[in-house]
């Protein structure tokens, strides 16, 4: 059963409610904080599957996200999303077959994301 951990320092470029695209010529671009950000959650967690050499196979996927949060001020559930397309990015398993929890804390002096993918 493939099990991987990781974590990245938490961002609130990942928050829905900040807007993920510059509007171009009528055109959606994605800013480029957001892709580097979803860039390197996808490389965090190939890393961690080539490390392990373990491989995840189409169909259902367990996501665990747990985000220490430094302040009160994003909602946590506004991120979910963003991770997901992350994840979705490393595994090449698209996100509608995914289930899981999240959950958040406060951790002002290490604030983070941890993500755990599991099969």
């Amino acid at each position: 059963m493939p099990e991987i951990k990781v974590t990245i320092p938490y961002t609130t470029v990942l928050s829905k409610n900040l807007s993920h695209y510059n509007i171009a010529i009528n055109k959606r671009v994605p800013t480029k904080a957001y892709t580097v950000t979803l860039k390197v959650i996808g490389m965090l967690i190939r890393g961690e599957m080539n490390k392990r050499a373990v491989a995840f196979q189409k169909g259902k996927v367990w996501l665990d996200i747990m985000i220490y949060r430094p302040d009160m001020r994003a909602d946590p559930p506004n991120f979910i999303d963003s991770i997901c397309d992350g994840v979705k990015s490393a595994l090449g398993i698209d996100d509608r077959f995914y289930a899981g929890s999240w959950d958040w804390e406060l951790d002002k002096k290490n604030p983070r994301i941890e993500i755990e993918v599991r099969q």
